[in-house]
């Protein structure tokens, strides 16, 4: 009887599972009364995948109305439950602020922390992030580039860009600009445009903060490239500045 209940277990945690796949599916491929009907039989059957699906629903407004703090709760009983998913979403909601739930730092980093902690690419990257720059806590460079590390390791295409950056200026890491060609190129190729351009300016609003410098400029110049690559949309204005010194 003990291994009968053990099989059925197993197979009843394979069925949830493809049900979870098959919800995420129609999400993503906008069946929202599909994902919804999905999402609600993985509740019925206590499997809080079902919460975290609804939760995103309701974060972004897809197939069901947009409310965060509807989202915060979903995700925090997933999480509570264990799954790391809902806490990494809950730690990122709490880094951003939402219309009913304020910005948190301290609590986003605990909780990104503990997703990231368990292997999660997203949180690895966002808490990284938080590291580098000191939200809810002291900027802490070295640890923010082992986070970047891990997230790509697992082929995190945003960690990956900045995990080049670190190479390329030699912070932190050695300087080596084979291996921050070779990451910017993967970074390039998996990474969606849109997102890559908001790496990109970020790291140089950093690099052509006034004064600007010969070499803050000579730093840009890959960066630029790379906006021109990507047919982004590239700051003229601080890119005509940064031509003087090299042909002066």
């Amino acid at each position: 009887m003990r291994y009968l209940i053990l099989w059925l277990a197993i197979i009843a945690s394979h069925s949830q599972a493809a049900e979870f796949q098959t919800a995420w599916r129609a999400l993503f491929s906008e069946r929202y009364p599909a994902a919804i009907a999905e999402a609600q039989a993985l509740q019925t059957a206590g499997d809080v995948r079902g919460d975290f699906l609804l939760g995103y629903m309701h974060l972004f407004g897809k197939g069901l109305e947009q409310d965060a703090v509807k989202a915060e709760a979903l995700f925090k009983n997933a999480s509570a439950a264990g799954f790391n998913g809902a806490t990494y979403r809950l730690g990122k909601m709490y880094r951003e602020g939402h219309p009913g739930v304020p910005q948190n730092t301290q609590q986003a980093l605990l909780l990104l922390q503990k997703a990231a902690d368990k292997g999660g690419p997203n949180a690895q990257f966002q808490l990284a992030q938080m590291l580098e720059f000191g939200e809810g806590t002291q900027p802490d460079l070295e640890r923010a580039v082992d986070y970047y590390q891990r997230a790509a390791n697992q082929k995190h295409a945003y960690a990956r860009w900045n995990l080049a950056y670190f190479h390329q200026l030699g912070r932190v890491v050695e300087q080596d600009n084979d291996r921050a060609a070779a990451l910017y190129a993967l970074a390039l190729a998996e990474g969606a445009p849109k997102w890559l351009g908001v790496e990109i300016n970020r790291r140089l609003e950093q690099l052509l903060q006034a004064p600007l410098t010969a070499r803050g400029c000579e730093e840009a110049a890959p960066l630029f490239a790379q906006l021109e690559q990507l047919s982004l949309d590239t700051d003229r204005e601080r890119y005509a500045l940064c031509q003087k010194p090299f042909n002066n």
